[in-house]
C-alpha cells in the first residue's frame, strides 16, 4: 500500500533550493510507495493578509486530500508550515519540517519581532516558532544549517535530522554558438535574480564587470523578477546580459555547461543546491567566505570574497579566474569527490525514506 504524503510548498513553482529538494523527493522516490500530494497555493505574499490567505488555501486543499486519501505524512517546505502542522496536529497525522539557511534567516535574530517591522513580520515570527514547537520533525539539510537554527531557537536538538542533501545534473555538451555566444566570451553565471543572492550588489557591480574584455553575464531567472533600478542598470549591457532557466531544469544545466565561472555573493548560507550543481559539472564558482561555503570548500584558499566585498575585489577576482583558470580548476577537482560523496541525492532519498517509515510507524 502507498503511503501517501502531502508537501506544502508556497513557493513550489518558483526557482529555488526548495524546488529542487521536492522535485528530487517527488521524482526521486519510488511511485509504487508513494504518493505525492504537492500543495502549491498561487499565493507568494508575506504580508498578513498573504499569510492567511495562504493557510486557508492550504487547509483546503490538505482536507480534500486527506478525505479521498488519508493522508499518512505532511511534510511542510521552510516557513508558512503552522497551518500543515495544527492540520497534523488535529487529525493525528506527524508533521515534518524541511529548512533550509535562507527559510530560516529572517526569523533566526533573537530581536525578530523589534527588528523587523510590520503585522506580517510579527505573524510570520510567532507563528514559525509555534510551528517548530509542534511538528514531530525538522530536517535541514547540511551540520552548519543545525547549528545555525540551535544558536537563536529554544527546540530539542533531537528533534532536529541532518539530511545532507545532494542533486543530480548532467553535464551537458553543449555549442554557445546556439545560444548566441562565441568561444572567446567570458560567460559568467549569476544564480537566481534575488536578493537572498546579494543581487542588489552584483547588479551595482555591473559597470566594473562588463568592462573585463568579452564579459557576458547569465542570469538564472525571469527579467520580470527584476525591480526598476536592477532592470534599467541591466538593460545598458544587451544582449550581453541574458536571461534562462527560470522554471527548466534543462535550461539551468545549458547555462551551467556553456559558462566560465559561477559569481555566488551570498552575506548568509547553510546549503547551496546551485553551488553543487555547479561543482557536479565541473564549473568553478567565486564565493562568500561564510558559513557552509567556508566550511566546505576551505580547500580553495584565498579563492573566496569577503562577507562584506567591494565591486573592487570581486573584479580583481573574477580578473584572476580568467588568468588562472586550469589552477583555480585543479583546486575545485580536488574538492569535488568528497563533496559530492557527502552530498549525495542517493543518500539522501534512502534516508528520507527511512525518516518516512519511522515517522509514520510511531504515529
Amino acid at each position: 500500500m502507498k503511503m501517501n504524503i502531502a508537501i506544502l510548498h508556497r513557493n513550489h513553482s518558483l526557482p529555488g533550493g526548495r524546488t529542487t529538494f521536492v522535485n528530487n523527493l517527488v521524482n526521486g522516490l519510488p511511485k509504487t510507495k508513494y504518493k505525492f500530494h504537492v500543495i502549491n497555493p498561487k499565493n507568494y505574499r508575506s504580508t498578513a493578509i498573504g499569510l492567511v490567505s495562504y493557510y486557508a488555501d492550504s487547509l483546503k486543499e490538505l482536507k480534500k486530500i486527506n478525505a479521498k486519501n488519508k493522508i499518512d505524512l505532511i511534510i511542510c517546505i521552510g516557513v508558512s508550515s503552522l497551518g500543515g502542522v495544527l492540520f497534523g496536529r488535529k487529525h493525528r497525522i506527524p508533521v515534518m519540517i524541511n529548512l533550509s539557511d535562507t527559510n530560516t534567516r529572517a526569523i533566526r535574530q533573537k530581536k525578530h519581532i523589534a527588528l523587523r517591522a510590520g503585522v506580517g513580520s510579527i505573524i510570520t515570527s510567532i507563528a514559525e516558532r509555534t510551528a517548530f514547537k509542534l511538528c514531530n520533525l525538522i530536517t535541514v539539510p547540511s551540520d552548519y544549517a543545525k547549528k545555525a537554527l540551535m544558536e537563536d531557537f529554544p527546540i530539542n536538538s533531537n528533534k532536529i535530522t541532518i539530511v545532507n542533501e545532494g542533486t543530480s545534473v548532467k553535464k551537458l555538451v553543449v555549442s554557445r554558438k546556439q545560444h548566441g555566444f562565441s568561444a572567446k566570451d567570458k560567460i559568467i553565471l549569476f544564480p537566481r535574480t534575488s536578493e537572498r543572492k546579494n543581487l542588489d550588489f552584483f547588479v551595482s557591480c555591473l559597470p566594473e564587470i562588463m568592462q573585463i574584455p568579452n564579459a557576458k553575464v547569465v542570469f538564472w531567472g525571469d527579467e520580470k523578477e527584476l525591480n526598476a533600478d536592477h532592470a534599467a542598470t541591466i538593460s545598458k549591457y544587451g544582449r550581453r546580459i541574458v536571461f534562462g532557466g527560470a522554471n527548466s531544469q534543462k535550461k539551468r544545466d545549458e547555462s551551467l555547461a556553456i559558462s566560465d565561472l559561477m559569481i555566488y555573493p551570498v552575506t548568509s548560507e547553510a546549503h547551496s543546491y546551485s553551488v553543487l550543481e555547479a561543482v557536479q559539472t565541473g564549473l568553478p564558482v567565486l564565493m562568500t567566505r561564510i558559513g557552509w561555503l567556508e566550511d566546505e570548500f576551505g580547500g580553495l584558499g584565498d579563492f573566496f570574497i569577503n562577507p562584506k566585498p567591494s565591486c573592487k575585489e570581486l573584479v580583481q577576482k573574477i580578473n584572476y579566474f580568467f588568468n588562472n583558470k586550469k589552477k583555480v580548476a585543479q583546486k575545485f577537482s580536488s574538492i569535488k569527490k568528497k563533496l559530492l560523496q557527502k552530498y549525495n541525492m542517493k543518500i539522501m532519498l534512502d534516508t528520507y525514506q527511512k525518516l518516512f517509515n519511522h515517522i509514520v510507524a510511531r504515529k
